[in-house]
């Protein structure tokens, strides 16, 4: 169904800008570094004494607020077999390398471009979707780095012999929070708007996200993720997921899990896994 243009697309041009300059303005006072111990068990990462975390986006559809380092580059990498109902057409598909790779510009935004993902599905052709490419910018930290708020502006790319492309440059928006408790307690949400193409015309799509992660020890951690896709005209189509990650050193972080849609349009079941990697 095609809705009436919702101006999310020049919200995300106005955003662009500021962000962009709140990027190169200095620090605030509030805005203190990371001092590890509890601020660094987010995003099923374990905690670090060093204040040199690695936290990836994945696994989850939930992200963190953090950003990579300036001059350091991160690659987070993975694949998934998701069985689909039929309201999406039925059958099953996997997909991979689910690419997104984030450099640091400076001590609080950084560069994400994510690769266009394969798609061998059980039946019908296979094929490329669409990449993206956006910032995250960290716009508070309390003073002691537990608390953190980032907004993240992506555009799709679309790839031209993309089997699942909208064909059009369209526009997302999402506010990233994240807080801990303690050293091995973690809470992260996002708030998503986004501006898809669909049938020709754009629609909006309202998203929230939510995941608690327990650290299990300094290596291991479980997560639990909650997704609320709720498009405008459509039914609502939550997910549950979970799964557990495990450090791998200072640099490299493995994860494993799994999940299953709760109604609407919603996928029946997935599983994966993945790596992230900082260079």
């Amino acid at each position: 169904m095609t809705h009436k243009p919702w101006p999310c697309g020049r919200l995300l041009a106005a955003a662009l800008p500021a962000l962009l300059l709140a990027s190169v303005l200095p620090t605030r006072a509030a805005d203190a570094p990371d001092k590890g111990g509890a601020s660094d068990a987010g995003q099923g990462g374990a905690s670090s004494s060093e204040g040199d975390a690695l936290t990836p986006d994945r696994p989850g559809f939930t992200n963190g607020s953090d950003t990579v380092a300036p001059g350091r580059v991160q690659i987070e990498v993975g694949a998934a077999r998701t069985k689909y109902g039929s309201a999406n057409g039925g059958g099953q598909a996997t997909d991979a390398p689910q690419a997104l790779i984030r450099t640091g510009l400076n001590a609080r935004t950084e560069l994400r471009l994510t690769l266009p993902d394969y798609i061998w599905p059980s039946s019908g052709e296979s094929g490329f979707g669409d990449g993206t490419i956006g910032l995250r910018t960290k716009f508070y930290q309390s003073k002691d780095g537990n608390t953190k708020l980032a907004f993240t502006p992506s555009l799709s790319v679309p790839v031209r012999s993309a089997v699942t492309t909208s064909g059009h440059v369209d526009p997302t928006l999402s506010l990233n929070g994240q807080t801990t408790s303690g050293a091995r307690w973690s809470l992260s949400s996002n708030l998503i708007l986004s501006y898809p193409t669909q049938g020709g015309g754009r629609v909006t799509d309202y998203t929230a996200t939510g995941q608690v992660t327990y650290a299990l020890s300094g290596q291991t951690s479980v997560y639990g993720d909650y997704y609320y896709d709720a498009p405008v005209g459509g039914p609502p189509s939550p997910i549950a997921d979970g799964g557990f990650t495990y450090r791998v050193g200072k640099n490299v972080q493995l994860d494993i899990g799994t999940g299953r849609g709760l109604g609407g349009n919603a996928p029946v079941q997935f599983y994966g896994g993945g790596v992230s990697v900082r260079f």
